[in-house]
C-alpha cells in the first residue's frame, strides 16, 4: 500500500510539473495586436486580428517558456479603408509577397516573479515586411488554473501574455525614404493575448 500510495504521489508531482502548451487562436476572436505610429502631422494606430500560434509554459520552470505568435500581414488595419489599401501595397508591408508577421522565443534570459505572474526578459526573432531581426522584449505571462472555462470559452487552464515594444519601421524596409512629418520611425506593438490548452 505504501508503496503504491508513493507511486500516486510521484505520478502526481510529474503531471503538475510537466510544460504544457496553449493555443492562442482564440476562440472567442478577442485576441489582437495593435501598433501605433507617431508623428506631428499624422499620428495613426493600426490593428490586427486573426492571432495564432503556440507558447509552451511550464509553472516550475518559466525560464524555459518557448513558442511563437503570428498573424496575417494583411490582417493589420488602419481606421481608414484607403491607407490600410496603401499600407497592403508593395511599398510598405507588400502582403501579396510578405504573407506572415510573426515574433519566435528563442531564449528567456530573465525571470521575474510579479503579482499577477511572472514578468520574463525574452530573446526572439521578430519578422515583419520579409525581414527577420533579433529583438529583445518584456513578456507579462499570467497562469490561471482552471481559467479557460472561467472565461467562457473552453476548458482547462488559462495562459495570458502581454508585450509592448518599440521597432523602427526603416529597419524592416517599410517606405524607407517617406516623410517623417507624416508617418513616424517608430512603430510601437503591443499585445494581450489569452490561449488556451492546446489539443
Amino acid at each position: 500500500m505504501r508503496i503504491l500510495s508513493l507511486s500516486i504521489f510521484f505520478a502526481a508531482m510529474l503531471a503538475a510539473a510537466a510544460p504544457a502548451s496553449y493555443d492562442f487562436k482564440d476562440p472567442k476572436g478577442v485576441n489582437a495586436i495593435s501598433f501605433f505610429v507617431d508623428s506631428p502631422l499624422e499620428p495613426i494606430v493600426g490593428h490586427a486580428g486573426q492571432v495564432s500560434g503556440t507558447i509552451t509554459f511550464d509553472t516550475d520552470a518559466v525560464e524555459a517558456t518557448t513558442g511563437s505568435i503570428s498573424i496575417p500581414a494583411a490582417a493589420v488595419t488602419f481606421p481608414n479603408a484607403k491607407m490600410t489599401k496603401v499600407l497592403h501595397g508593395e511599398d510598405w508591408l507588400n502582403v501579396a509577397k510578405n504573407k506572415t508577421i510573426s515574433f519566435t522565443i528563442k531564449n528567456v534570459t530573465d525571470s521575474k516573479a510579479t503579482d499577477a505572474g511572472h514578468t520574463l526578459t525574452v530573446e526572439g526573432a521578430f519578422t515583419l515586411n520579409g525581414v527577420t531581426k533579433s529583438i529583445t522584449v518584456p513578456l507579462d505571462v499570467r497562469y490561471t488554473k482552471g481559467g479557460a472555462e472561467k472565461r467562457g470559452a473552453g476548458a482547462g487552464d488559462l495562459l495570458t501574455v502581454g508585450c509592448s515594444f518599440t521597432i523602427n519601421r526603416s529597419a524592416y524596409n517599410i517606405k524607407p525614404g517617406a516623410i517623417l512629418d507624416k508617418v513616424g520611425n517608430e512603430i510601437d506593438v503591443r499585445f494581450g493575448l489569452a490561449g488556451y490548452p492546446a489539443k
